[in-house]
């Protein structure tokens, strides 16, 4: 039998037919069903030139991140924590948004945080839902750089939410939150424990807090991203 001979090479200059990317996809991995239809709504008002799929479990959602082509992931904090770091730092060229029920970033890392490119709030405007997801749509980093993730609009909601209170006070506050008492704080910032007593009354007083559980419930609040005065706490 003669040998088989070798496919001749194309022409130079002549465009040889590839593999199409994977079309791209959205998935929203929520467990809440309200959450996961409102986005569901929200996205397929905007008419993205993408596949639409949704998950309520972390099960699925390992599957169907098996596939190649999910351009953005809205994943709610108990799959993120269930996934783990290294399961959402394996999804390649994936825009992630976390969604939850926190009203700011806070000072308590969530799961998935450096993986992601921000947060996207429960109780979010829709107009904000459409600004976020329509930047990602339109993102074509593939890995995040200072020079221009800095600036985007999804990066932004890493940022500590305000608050009426001098450098000092703020480090005070939120070293009430992480558990400290009045020494630990006066050791950790190199100042006496009368000083700390003094920036606490006026906390206290800037923030409209009428006892000492009630800063320490508010500083607490804070720092896992909920408001100063909420009286039911959320998780995630």
């Amino acid at each position: 039998m003669p040998a088989r001979q070798p496919s001749p090479s194309p022409p130079a200059g002549t465009v040889t037919a590839s593999q199409p990317d994977p079309a791209p996809r959205i998935l929203v991995a929520v467990d809440k069903p309200l959450i996961r239809h409102g986005l569901i709504r929200v996205i397929e008002a905007m008419q993205l030139q993408a596949q639409l799929q949704t998950s309520d479990n972390v099960h699925s959602t390992r599957e169907l991140l098996q596939d190649p082509g999910c351009t953005i992931l809205l994943i709610d904090a108990a799959q993120a924590a269930a996934l783990g770091e290294t399961g959402l730092a394996g999804v390649a060229r994936c825009r992630i948004l976390l969604v939850t029920a926190r009203e700011h970033a806070g000072e308590r890392a969530l799961t998935g945080q450096a993986q992601a490119c921000g947060m996207l709030r429960e109780a979010e405007m829709q107009a904000t839902m459409e600004a976020l997801l329509r930047t990602l749509d339109r993102c074509s980093v593939q890995v995040a750089q200072p020079d221009c993730c800095g600036l985007c609009l999804a990066r932004q909601t890493w940022q500590p939410a305000p608050l009426p209170l001098s450098p000092r006070e703020r480090q005070v506050f939120l070293s009430i939150g992480a558990g400290r008492g009045p020494r630990e704080i006066a050791a950790e910032l190199q100042i006496s424990v009368k000083t700390v007593e003094s920036h606490r009354e006026k906390i206290k007083h800037k923030l409209l807090l009428d006892s000492g559980d009630a800063l320490l419930h508010a500083a607490v609040r804070w720092r896992d991203g909920y408001g100063l005065h909420e009286v039911e706490s959320a998780s995630g």
